[in-house]
């Protein structure tokens, strides 16, 4: 807590608004995405799984194969749901990011409940989602979830990442919008991203959330920023995302989100 609290102070003070921002690329995305404030209608019936999800008090076991490891196995869903869904500020980003870049190929590492999914999937009803979830009862909660709201362009995948995310990547080819939540750890992060490196093209768009959640999360966050494929990277303290549009020159933005 209290890395997390120095790193927020530290990009408190960095972080710039429109006025800090020279990049015509960025500079629309702070507009139309980042700080667009316009309601979104058609994730009204999400909102309201989510509040149905924070109510529930049901009990159920799970495994946790990422970074957060615990040795307490039983949960009620309602916390599950209060610890690990994204917020509606988070969600809604990603729904406006998914929006304005239409990617065909997406890429979700950690569903959790399901509920940043169908804000992807709601944003992009036409794309091809996969999205993986190591725990099998959360995952079978979410795949109800996505049934229940009748989403039906997301493949649901339980198992490791370690497992599939390769064999998932050779059979898509390419992949235009990655959100990455799960195994927060410096060695997973930076596998997974040099894992994709090869099947990215000019218009992909990665997204890294909680790079601040632990010393090795930020490290993992500065080498991939740093990497020489990495054109573009804006950093919005609860989440990364980077670009590889060759046509940028390369730079690094710490905006206020």
């Amino acid at each position: 807590m209290f890395y997390q609290a120095a790193s927020y102070l530290k990009y408190f003070l960095s972080a710039k608004n429109a006025h800090g921002i020279h990049s015509p690329f960025v500079f629309d995305l702070y507009n139309n995405v980042i700080r667009n404030s316009k309601s979104i209608d058609s994730v009204s019936s999400i909102e309201a799984l989510r509040k149905e999800l924070l109510r529930n008090n049901s009990l159920i076991n799970i495994k946790d194969l990422g970074a957060g490891h615990t040795t307490k196995t039983t949960f009620k869903i309602c916390n599950i749901a209060k610890s690990s869904l994204s917020n509606i500020k988070k969600t809604t980003f990603l729904y406006r990011l998914t929006s304005n870049f239409k990617p065909v190929h997406i890429i979700e590492l950690g569903t959790s409940l399901g509920i940043a999914t169908m804000y992807i999937s709601a944003a992009a009803p036409e794309a091809q989602i996969s999205t993986i979830e190591g725990c099998p009862e959360i995952h079978a909660l979410a795949v109800q979830n996505f049934q229940k709201l009748n989403f039906k362009n997301i493949n649901a995948i339980n198992a490791n990442f370690n497992d599939v995310l390769e064999k998932m990547l050779i059979k898509l080819e390419r992949i235009d919008f990655v959100f990455i939540d799960g195994n927060h750890s410096y060695e997973a992060t930076v596998r997974y991203f040099n894992q994709m490196l090869p099947f990215l093209n000019n218009n992909s768009v990665l997204v890294f959330d909680d790079i601040y959640w632990s010393k090795g999360m930020t490290a993992a966050w500065q080498k991939i920023i740093g990497h020489e494929q990495v054109r573009c990277s804006i950093d919005l303290f609860r989440m990364g995302i980077v670009f590889f549009r060759k046509e940028l020159s390369k730079e690094h933005f710490v905006i206020k989100f």
